[in-house]
């Protein structure tokens, strides 16, 4: 664990390793070697890869360098200060830098919502699950509600019925 004093330096550095990062992955030399890549004749693990390289080129070119270093101090911020907060029970103290955080995940997602014509909560998860939006998991969640409880309660009844 990083000592107290240790942690603004820290999360200056890694943000300036995330910025750094950005910047290369978003190249516009990145772009056009992807553009001529697609142009090959590629097997299927081949083409699979150059997909994802694709998407996470997108993703990334669509979030402006700004967001994406507030959002690495905000979260190593509130990471290191949740560390002291929850020791001392300070849910308050927590929500203020949680807020930063959550500020800055809808400023990213307002981005790709309106890049991509979808809500905001679809433009994240897609990040997550590429393919999937949120009238899937409607349909997941919807399914497990219909069997889920019943069994919970056949699971409690039964540990219920056994000796601890």
């Amino acid at each position: 664990m990083m000592p107290p004093k240790g942690n603004l330096a820290r999360s200056e550095a890694m943000a300036e390793l995330n910025v750094l990062q950005h910047q290369i992955l978003t190249a516009k030399q990145v772009g056009e070697w992807l553009k001529q890549a697609e142009q090959e004749t590629l097997d299927d693990i081949e083409q699979a890869n150059l997909r994802e390289m694709r998407r996470h080129y997108n993703n990334a070119v669509l979030v402006p360098e700004a967001l994406v270093e507030a959002k690495s101090l905000a979260g190593a911020r509130c990471e290191h200060a949740w560390r002291q907060q929850r020791i001392a029970n300070d849910w308050h103290g927590f929500a203020e830098n949680l807020r930063e955080v959550v500020k800055l995940s809808r400023e990213e997602a307002a981005i790709r919502a309106q890049a991509a014509g979808i809500s905001h909560y679809d433009a994240l998860l897609n990040l997550y699950e590429p393919g999937t939006n949120s009238a899937d998991l409607d349909r997941i969640f919807g399914d497990l509600k219909q069997w889920l409880p019943t069994l919970l309660q056949k699971v409690i009844a039964k540990q219920e019925m056994k000796p601890a």
